[in-house]
């Protein structure tokens, strides 16, 4: 579990610091393959899609995230080797959503900071793991179930530590 749990926060980091490298999952095997080209396929600001955007991404993709995500302004689009990547912000918080090469959603995650945390969440994590301030909060969303989890760092030490949690209810921690 530690090392599951090790290998998903370190999927969401690299997502999260922008390197330009980024693992996609592919459907119902829970392995990582693939990278994102460093620069976007495309980048869309309105509900506008030309004929060279339908050629690159899927159209299954693109009906399925304006479906979910209604009208977002400047959500980027990169193809990776596994599929598709739409990353985009609001309010603060930073999406990812993950398509295999047929257009069909495996996950999509967010990320955001503590000030954006459900405060019964924070309540109960400050009360669990004092000593501890929250970094960054990821929550990630796939067909079955949903996940979130929480980085910490100690106050003292500045030793990192992960929080998972499933469908609401603490799974494990990675110490």
């Amino acid at each position: 579990m530690k090392q599951v749990c090790f290998s998903a926060i370190q999927v969401i980091l690299i997502c999260v610091a922008a390197t330009g490298y980024v693992k996609s999952q592919t459907a119902g095997t829970g392995v990582y393959t693939g990278t994102v080209q460093h620069s976007p396929v495309i980048e869309q600001t309105d509900d506008v899609i030309n004929k060279e955007v339908r050629k690159e991404i899927n159209i299954k993709a693109v009906r399925h995230f304006k479906m979910k995500y209604g009208k977002v302004r400047g959500e980027k689009w990169w193809k990776i080797s596994s599929g598709f990547i739409s990353g985009f912000t609001v309010n603060g918080v930073r999406y990812s959503v993950y398509y295999d090469t047929k257009g069909g959603w495996l996950q999509s995650c967010q990320w955001y900071g503590q000030d954006l945390l459900a405060a019964d969440v924070k309540n109960n994590i400050n009360k669990c793991y004092e000593g501890y301030d929250i970094m960054m909060v990821a929550e990630i969303e796939y067909p079955d179930r949903q996940s979130m989890l929480v980085q910490l760092k100690n106050r003292q030490t500045q030793q990192p530590k992960i929080i998972t949690y499933n469908n609401g209810a603490q799974l494990a921690d990675d110490n």
